[in-house]
């Protein structure tokens, strides 16, 4: 499981919401414990994305925007791109290492062995929908 949460590099607006975003996101999953472990072992991997940096790179709200952000996600340990939609390579980048970020961190994808055994028990749907999805 993965978030990006993707803001305007140049919107101080954009760019608060969506620390704000994180920080909800965050203290909600944190409040929760599962299967009587701790949730935060499950945290999900977060990108801050600064999308249209590249739309008037004088401005100073830029670059402002982007220490603020980079910062934050620094000290909270997220992962910060900037991207521009305008260069498909750099959205490119951002999902490859997403996608990598997830599969190794197996936590968050690799069901519980023992509900995997129960549900094909009764159904079998499990493993079709996990062989359809790890390929």
């Amino acid at each position: 499981m993965a978030f990006l949460i993707v803001f305007d590099a140049n919107d101080l607006d954009s760019c608060q919401e969506a620390l704000n975003l994180h920080m909800f996101l965050k203290d909600d999953w944190t409040k929760k414990d599962i299967d009587d472990q701790p949730r935060v072992s499950f945290m999900p991997h977060v990108v801050l994305v600064a999308n249209k940096f590249d739309k008037d790179p004088g401005n100073e709200k830029l670059h402002v925007n982007l220490r603020q952000t980079k910062f934050y996600a620094k000290e909270q340990q997220i992962d910060h791109y900037t991207v521009s939609s305008g260069d498909l390579q750099s959205v490119e980048n951002l999902f490859q290492i997403t996608i990598d970020n997830i599969a190794t961190r197996t936590q968050l994808w690799q069901p519980d062995q023992q509900k995997v055994d129960e549900t094909e028990k009764g159904t079998g749907q499990a493993s079709t929908w996990l062989s359809g999805f790890l390929g």
